[in-house]
């Protein structure tokens, strides 16, 4: 257990693997996106082979942009290696089934990290929680952040740029 897991306490949790969106709050929100710990769990190997998945893309790949996008996503993989919180990503969204269908790739800036941590092995939970309006869900998602990155010294390994 980590130290900041306080910061998520009231936040229900499902495995990525096992969530339909439909059954998140059509409301808004605060995500969280975690590795779950189980036993066997090695960091090192999942991260190095999500490494290496997107490495294959970017060489079998002659479109430059595509490389540059995929370059960066390695970076915030390996940053996954450095960092011993499971927390991956922290935000907030008008509406958690909405932001759910973005994350399974149609416009979330984790999907790539995301797939390639799940095709090497790694468990991702989703844990929400559910508040009154879009400006509270901004809110609570930015004094999270700050609270997270004042417990790590750094915002979690997807969401720092």
């Amino acid at each position: 257990m980590c130290s900041c897991s306080y910061l998520f306490q009231g936040f229900e949790w499902k495995l990525l693997s096992e969530l339909g969106c439909s059954e998140l709050p059509r409301k808004p929100g605060v995500y969280v996106l975690r590795l779950a710990e189980y036993p066997g769990f090695n960091r090192a190997k999942i991260v190095e082979e999500a490494v290496e998945f997107l490495q294959g893309i970017i060489e079998k790949s002659n479109w430059p942009e595509l490389q540059r996008y995929f370059r960066s996503r390695v970076r915030r993989v390996k940053r996954v290696l450095n960092s011993g919180c499971p927390v991956l990503y922290i935000g907030s969204s008008e509406e958690l089934s909405s932001r759910c269908r973005d994350l399974a790739g149609k416009r979330h800036t984790a999907f790539t990290v995301i797939l390639a941590l799940v095709l090497s092995g790694a468990v991702v939970e989703l844990g929400y929680v559910e508040v009154g309006s879009r400006d509270q869900a901004r809110r609570l998602e930015k004094d999270l952040k700050a609270k997270y990155k004042n417990t790590h010294g750094i915002l979690p390994p997807l969401v720092e740029k």
